[in-house]
């Protein structure tokens, strides 16, 4: 493989400006290894954002106030199901209440805390 053509930053030129043809040694595979790792952690770092674009997504932009207030109102609306549930369509849900107030808390405070772990911030903004 011709190193010059890969590197033609290092490649030897003539006085006319042209890509000589003989072929220098590239300094070593030092070079070659940074070269790497530094489009490891360009794509690490595009991954992160990736994921961190994602959990703003799934989050909505909310404050953790918000979030509360949102939990509140699951859990008001979980309430009502379980009495209509139980007194209209004589059902007992109980066993499952725990269950879908965990999934609740889950979903709003997840991605916030998520968010405030890695941003610094519940909403996601820097």
């Amino acid at each position: 493989m011709n190193r010059d053509r890969a590197f033609p930053d290092k490649a030897a030129t003539s006085g006319s400006g042209r890509i000589a043809t003989e072929i220098r040694p590239v300094c070593s595979i030092h070079r070659l290894v940074k070269i790497d790792l530094i489009r490891y952690h360009r794509g690490v770092k595009r991954q992160g954002e990736a994921m961190i674009e994602k959990l703003r997504e799934i989050n909505g932009g909310r404050t953790l106030l918000m979030n509360v207030g949102v939990l509140f109102c699951i859990i008001i609306m979980l309430g009502l199901a379980n009495l209509i549930c139980r007194f209209v369509l004589k059902t007992d849900l109980t066993y499952l209440m725990p269950w879908l107030i965990g999934a609740a808390v889950v979903y709003c405070f997840g991605p916030a805390l998520a968010l405030w772990c890695l941003t610094g911030s519940p909403s996601g903004d820097a």
